[in-house]
């Protein structure tokens, strides 16, 4: 393991092609670069550790994890976030998938449309919102009067399906709807009068054509070196869901970016994609519960610690959490230093090595797109560095004390 005394923000000299074939499947909102985890995993782990991510969103932790050789593990509460997260970390062939599209292709029977919701109904063609509504169904996704549930979901099908999510709306020829942007979906109300304002007119796409095309980009740097694992549920239960996977005997390094205080609603801003996954945007938010206060917040951070210290190994276990500030009330929150104060320092075993600044360009920033109703946001991020076990006291040029990590050889200054 490497030592904390040097890290500095270089991951943000990685270019986005850098980056494996398998990270842009899907857009996804309050995403960090892939460069971030994979300076993290390369400093302070070695190939065949446990990376986690208790919340990981599109799954680009895990995923990085298991392209530089370590097992990624990611959990999360958001259907959509877990369906990107399993087909990332265990992806079957590109031959199987290729020709679980085509066999669908050939079984194809136009379904009824008309129980489909006037709002989704807008989006697209008739021919291809016949062509999604049958996948829905071969998919088990809530066409045949029965609950979704994903985790009984092919490997094949969940792959499927996460491509199919990535393309469901966007910009250009590549998407199905009318021209809309990909990361978030806009307002039901918001869509219709632009919609009718600017007599769009929806595209004819064929699903099947645009899922082939999608496969052969995204397959392009292959599979990725090692396998990983997807949880669909709590992060509190994460002791014991990990107990039960067979590779994960502890875990290495924790590396993830926890809810911000009230920035953003992953339901409501993917109510399209969820409308396949048959979840409803409010259940979503409801169950995903960010409507915190800071004290509430602090809360939940000391719920997620106390996770931590159950899973990470009692010698050289790192967690680093990416948190942004906040504006409140045109007062800055520097959360990441509230976080390290009220709720890591009082811990025993665990201490604080290092907040490292990274900030963000404003252009970088999903939030950017509401302008001066942007949120709570700021542009800065900041790497908060907790460990387990015995360490060394360094000085640091930046005037901190900072952590020299036992267990492992290298020390690197720079990342491949």
């Amino acid at each position: 393991m490497g030592s904390l005394d040097d890290i500095r923000p270089e991951w943000r000299t990685l270019k986005r092609k850098w980056e494996h074939s398998f990270h842009p499947m899907c857009s996804y909102m309050g995403m960090f670069p892939a460069s971030l985890p994979h300076y993290f995993i390369q400093k302070l782990t070695d190939e065949g550790d446990v990376v986690l991510d208790p919340f990981s969103g599109r799954g680009t932790a895990p995923l990085q994890a298991c392209v530089d050789g370590r097992v990624g593990v990611g959990n999360d509460l958001n259907p959509m976030a877990y369906v990107l997260t399993r087909a990332k970390v265990d992806p079957p062939s590109a031959e199987s998938v290729h020709q679980r599209i085509e066999d669908l292709r050939l079984d194809y029977d136009p379904p009824e449309t008309e129980h489909v919701p006037e709002k989704v109904q807008m989006l697209y063609h008739d021919h291809t919102l016949a062509q999604l509504v049958y996948l829905k169904r071969e998919f088990g996704l809530g066409e045949n009067g029965i609950p979704a549930d994903l985790r009984s979901l092919s490997q094949i099908d969940t792959f499927v399906t996460a491509l199919l999510l990535g393309i469901m709306h966007g910009q250009s020829g590549q998407y199905l709807s009318v021209s809309m942007p990909n990361t978030f979906s806009m307002s039901e109300g918001y869509v219709s009068d632009y919609i009718e304002e600017e007599g769009l007119e929806p595209p004819r796409r064929d699903v099947f054509d645009k899922l082939e095309t999608r496969l052969h980009t995204i397959y392009h740097d292959g599979e990725p070196a090692q396998r990983g694992h997807a949880v669909f549920g709590d992060a509190r239960d994460l002791p014991e869901t990990l107990a039960d996977i067979d590779d994960v005997d502890g875990v290495d390094l924790i590396f993830t970016s926890p809810p911000y205080l009230k920035v953003l609603k992953y339901g409501l801003y993917n109510w399209i994609r969820l409308w396949f996954l048959d979840e409803e945007p409010d259940v979503v938010d409801d169950r995903l519960d960010d409507e915190l206060d800071l004290e509430a917040y602090l809360e939940f951070m000391t719920e997620t610690f106390a996770v931590a210290d159950e899973v990470l190994d009692s010698e050289g276990g790192v967690a680093a959490f990416v948190i942004g500030d906040v504006d409140q009330g045109g007062e800055t929150i520097n959360l990441a230093k509230e976080v390290a104060d009220e709720v890591v320092a009082p811990m025993d075993g665990f201490e604080v090595g290092r907040i490292v600044e990274d900030r963000v360009p404003d252009n970088e920033k999903v939030s950017r797109i509401w302008g001066e109703t942007k949120g709570e946001a700021t542009e800065i991020d900041r790497i908060l560095i907790a460990h387990r076990g015995h360490v060394e006291v360094a000085d640091d040029p930046d005037g901190l004390k900072t952590k020299s990590l036992p267990g492992r050889q290298q020390t690197l200054s720079s990342f491949d």
